[in-house]
């Protein structure tokens, strides 16, 4: 009894791995339908135009190789002279067959050939000749083309007048009473059908556009879900942000995206309070106060998050401050929607400026920030200075948590050099954008400073389009540009 106990708890995890395996293969097949649709709407203009191309060379290709070919013949009635005493209708259609068949090797002989055009006065035959006999009858039809209407039908009258004389020695003595003659045709026998070529075209240029999907979805190794990044680092989870669609008035505008401000939709606000919740249990466990914000390579959303974890956290009554520290691109101030100040963290750092002047409050909140002025090429010096622990033990004693926004930290050294400062590190990590190997490099630059990785946050995530349901990702229209909280900076950020 036992026994069989176990063996139906076997089967019974078996077959819950199969299905979790067959699960697993579903996702990864919607996931590759999801690259591939995205590829279509980033390369949709590229690709159209490619198509476009395709049938157009097609097109073109086909009206500059396309040659008319004419066709003139005649079928005759096949008599033998003599039929031995065999019945006529009998020994005709023999005969009829029997010269169809012949035909070819009469021709590949080059007697014939050298017959007819000898007769043309020519060296060679300029055109095609066939034959063929029809089926159950003594009738036999000689065929000829050639590109020239006249010079097929002067083969022809040269290979009736000469074939019988030549075939003569395999056949027998035969005669060929004409029935039916085309004369000089005047209409090709292969019409040119460019609707035909420009399909042709087009289907070629869909076939390797959809080649070129495929190669970009299997080949993007970003992270599409959190399960990729989780199965290879054991740093958790901390929320997901959905993608938000915004309006830009002008190419030069960044639109800011912060929780507070309307038509942001109720997803944003609860996916930033979830990753404000786990952050704060995750620092309460370690004492951490000031936690460092950082992404892996540019264009990821760090400066919003950071910037929305600081707003969520005065919501939530704490005393914080933000404060930029991404020295070479300042952007704290422009994704508060706060006006860039003449004076910011930089001559902070220089001393040329006290942090009373360029602290500022956000609203009516308990947020307070120091904001960057104008960004600058080497700051490893200053973010290595005692003026910077100064200024973050001074502003420690006031708030409850200094959100310190930090550069890319697999790009620059940056990131490692503020880490001294820092008690715990939040990375941003946005959907479908940055390679996995970058990722990494980044983590591991974090994780060799001895700094606790609180965890990642998944940002700008967006809805399958083979799902009604939110587990992949979230999105929202707000106008026909779409902004994943920070604008990539290169085409190497997006690979």
């Amino acid at each position: 009894m036992d026994t069989e106990m176990v063996t139906d708890m076997e089967g019974a995890m078996e077959n819950r791995q199969n299905n979790l395996l067959g699960q697993e293969e579903k996702i990864d097949i919607t996931i590759l339908i999801d690259d591939m649709w995205r590829c279509l709407k980033k390369f949709f203009w590229l690709f159209l135009i490619m198509i476009v191309l395709g049938g157009s060379f097609s097109y073109f290709q086909a009206r500059r190789s396309y040659v008319p070919m004419y066709e003139a013949y005649s079928s005759f009635a096949v008599k033998a002279r003599n039929s031995y005493g065999y019945s006529d209708t009998y020994y005709n259609k023999t005969i009829a067959g029997q010269m169809s068949k012949t035909f070819p090797y009469i021709l590949t002989s080059g007697v014939l050939n050298q017959v007819v055009a000898e007769s043309l006065g020519m060296e060679s035959v300029p055109a095609s000749i066939s034959a063929e006999a029809v089926q159950n009858s003594a009738l036999f039809t000689i065929s000829v083309q050639s590109q020239d209407p006249q010079m097929a039908h002067d083969v022809l009258l040269a290979v009736i007048e000469n074939y019988p004389r030549v075939a003569q020695y395999i056949i027998g003595d035969t005669e060929l009473i004409m029935v039916d003659e085309s004369g000089v045709p005047d209409e090709p026998v292969n019409p040119p059908d460019y609707t035909k070529n420009v399909k042709s075209g087009v289907a070629g240029a869909a076939v390797f556009v959809l080649f070129v999907m495929i190669l970009y979805a299997v080949t993007r190794n970003t992270v599409r879900r959190e399960k990729d990044l989780s199965r290879r680092v054991s740093v958790p989870i901390l929320g997901v942000i959905p993608m938000v669609r915004l309006k830009k008035r002008s190419r030069k505008e960044k639109p800011a995206v912060l929780m507070d401000q309307p038509g942001m939709g109720a997803a944003l606000s609860e996916g930033f309070r979830s990753v404000r919740t786990r952050v704060m249990k995750e620092a309460e466990k370690t004492g951490a106060k000031r936690i460092l914000v950082t992404s892996a390579a540019a264009g990821e959303g760090k400066t919003t998050v950071a910037a929305n974890l600081a707003l969520s956290m005065a919501k939530k009554g704490k005393n914080v401050v933000l404060v930029d520290l991404d020295l070479r691109n300042p952007s704290v101030a422009a994704s508060l929607k706060m006006s860039t100040p003449q004076v910011g963290m930089t001559e902070v750092l220089k001393d040329l400026a006290s942090p009373e002047e360029v602290i500022r409050t956000y609203g009516d909140t308990s947020l307070s920030v120091i904001a960057g002025a104008k960004p600058i090429q080497n700051p490893t010096r200053l973010l290595g200075s005692t003026r910077l622990k100064t200024l973050l033990d001074l502003l420690s004693r006031e708030a409850d948590y200094i959100i310190m926004d930090a550069p890319p930290c697999a790009l620059v050294s940056d990131a490692s050099v503020l880490t001294r400062y820092a008690e715990g590190i939040v990375m941003v990590v946005r959907q479908n954008y940055t390679r996995i190997e970058k990722i990494m490099v980044g983590m591991d630059n974090m994780a060799e400073t001895g700094v606790p990785i609180l965890g990642y946050v998944l940002n700008g995530t967006q809805r399958s389009i083979m799902s009604s349901e939110y587990g992949y990702g979230y999105g929202y229209g707000y106008g026909r540009r779409s902004y994943g909280y920070g604008e990539p900076t290169s085409r190497a950020d997006k690979i």
